[in-house]
């Protein structure tokens, strides 16, 4: 039998409320570090577990993937976005949040939160379409 569930973490849905996503066999949550949502921040689940609160600052050359479903890619796959980063939307635009700078820039030369992008399509949409699937 499978035994019930239980809650091994608890931490402020004002901080996390994105889908978990797992990165080289960790659970990682992504939220926000602020309520004005300008930079996010990545937690373990195994930390919350034992009761710290350790912001990840370092994925690697990795590429989270974060929307109603998230998931995590090698940068070696998508030369237009930088390792060490989080591809969210943000302000109605595809955006990357780079982790080593804190900083936010366009992860994509078109706007494809409205309309599905024009063909032929950056590698970035498709991924993303799979986290967020309006299209």
């Amino acid at each position: 039998t499978v035994p019930p569930p239980r809650t091994v973490a608890t931490v402020s849905s004002k901080e996390i409320y994105l889908p978990l996503v797992e990165l080289d066999s960790e659970i990682m949550l992504v939220g926000y570090k602020n309520r004005a949502c300008s930079c996010l921040l990545v937690l373990k689940l195994a930390d919350l577990v034992l009761g710290r609160t350790v912001p990840v600052i370092c994925i690697g050359d990795h590429v989270l993937f974060s929307g109603a479903r998230s998931l995590c890619v090698s940068s070696n796959w998508l030369p237009s976005i930088g390792q060490n980063s989080i591809i969210h939307l943000r302000a109605n635009c595809l955006a990357q949040y780079n982790l080593n700078f804190g900083a936010w820039s366009p992860a994509s030369d078109e706007d494809t939160c409205f309309e599905p992008p024009k063909p032929p399509c950056e590698l970035v949409h498709h991924i993303f379409t799979c986290c967020y699937r309006r299209f």
